[in-house]
């Protein structure tokens, strides 16, 4: 999902001072490395479950190749839906 679809279509999880759609963790797959997200539906899933949940649909995630191109990545995109959910 691109920021916009993903600011008007997920569930959101309220915080103190902001709202999540995602919280993505970043793991290691293969040699590379992926964001996956640990709010499914609209619940807050441990690593665990969210890996199990991630599995499913590995093809769907974009891989790096460092931890840090990764986490630079899942960065960016947690910028954009802010921006996305702000224009609302």
């Amino acid at each position: 999902m691109t920021p916009e679809e993903v600011a008007r279509k997920k569930k959101r999880i309220q915080n103190k001072d902001s709202v999540s759609t995602e919280r993505t963790i970043t793991v290691g797959v293969g040699g590379h490395y992926i964001n996956i997200p640990t709010i499914w539906d609209g619940k807050q899933l441990s690593k665990e479950e969210s890996i199990i949940k991630a599995r499913k649909r590995l093809g769907r995630y974009q891989k790096f190749n460092s931890i840090s191109d990764a986490v630079k990545a899942a960065r960016k995109r947690s910028e954009a839906i802010g921006e996305a959910i702000k224009k609302q």
